[in-house]
């Protein structure tokens, strides 16, 4: 379950630092990257499990040179969200979802009421989607990286990590620091204990997060966005077996599905991570552009793979 380094030391990225306030009272750190015009588009970027916002910040910053404005942050306890002290620090997935991912979309409707807000999954970004109060005023959502989380639908060659992870390493390392501390471990960043908590319940049921209950699994099934699923076939951690998994859960979403080759864009690889680094944005980063703006791909890009649109 090791991630790469720039996930937790990446420096701040340039941009309009803002702090926001949830509707429990709790600030998180934000940060609007604009463009030297008048916006075209506003776009949210949510990030993947323990990833901090500055590793989006050089995608958003191409973005914005190219009209588009963007606003990423921190979930409560990552990053520059993160308290002091970590131990005792309440924070779970409800709470990034519900309050720190609703508060960051308020803000972009309120500073850009003349665009269209859209929604940027990196995994766990997209998973919560239809857990967002207000989500259905967004216009459309790209992911990257979005699948089940659930163990047995993880790449190969995660499974037994992940066992351990969840059966062993996680259990005794929050023990013992009262949060998961995945920078000392070389994982992924530190968390909150019940925001690992809960993700260990989720890669542990069949459903993932629609394991919480048919409630959940309603609000899940009433989001009905176009949705743009990239998934690139080196992911080491998420496979089209779990792509589907999770979309089955966005039953009323009209998906269209991407299975890519880093080759295609003249890449050796992307993987899960990789499409936010500089050295592939000429090539990946346009494809966000071309969503936003006409609400589909590339049609060359269906050659890609044996997944449509649903």
């Amino acid at each position: 379950m090791s991630a790469p380094s720039d996930l937790v030391t990446t420096p701040p990225s340039l941009g309009e630092a803002v702090r926001l306030r949830t509707a429990d009272g709790v600030e998180i750190a934000a940060r609007w990257h604009e463009p030297a015009g008048p916006a075209r588009a506003a776009l949210v970027v949510a990030a993947a499990m323990g990833v901090r916002q500055d590793f989006y910040g050089v995608m958003a910053r191409w973005l914005a040179g190219h009209g588009i404005a963007v606003l990423t942050f921190d979930y409560r306890g990552i990053g520059d969200s993160a308290p002091p002290r970590m131990r005792g620090f309440s924070a779970d997935l409800f709470d990034w979802a519900r309050r720190d991912a609703a508060a960051a979309l308020e803000e972009a409707f309120r500073r850009h009421p003349e665009v269209q807000v859209h929604w940027f999954g990196h995994s766990l970004g997209g998973q919560v989607f239809g857990l967002i109060p207000g989500h259905e005023r967004v216009a459309t959502m790209i992911t990257v990286g979005t699948g089940s989380g659930y163990w047995r639908w993880n790449a190969p060659r995660l499974r037994i990590p992940a066992l351990l992870l969840w059966y062993l390493l996680a259990p005794v390392t929050i023990a013992v620091a009262g949060y998961f501390p995945g920078e000392r471990l070389g994982t992924i960043g530190d968390i909150p204990a019940g925001a690992m908590w809960g993700w260990r319940r989720w890669c542990l049921h069949p459903l993932y997060l629609g394991g919480e209950g048919e409630p959940l699994r309603a609000e899940l099934a009433a989001v009905t966005q176009p949705v743009a699923a990239l998934l690139f076939r080196d992911d080491e951690m998420m496979t089209v077996e779990s792509l589907h998994r999770l979309f089955a859960l966005y039953s009323a979403a009209r998906v269209s599905f991407r299975v890519l080759a880093p080759s295609s864009f003249g890449l050796d690889a992307v993987g899960h991570f990789g499409f936010f680094r500089q050295r592939n944005g000429a090539a990946l980063w346009p494809l966000v552009i071309d969503w936003i703006e006409r609400g589909v791909l590339p049609e060359e890009m269906r050659q890609e793979t044996e997944d449509g649109d649903r």
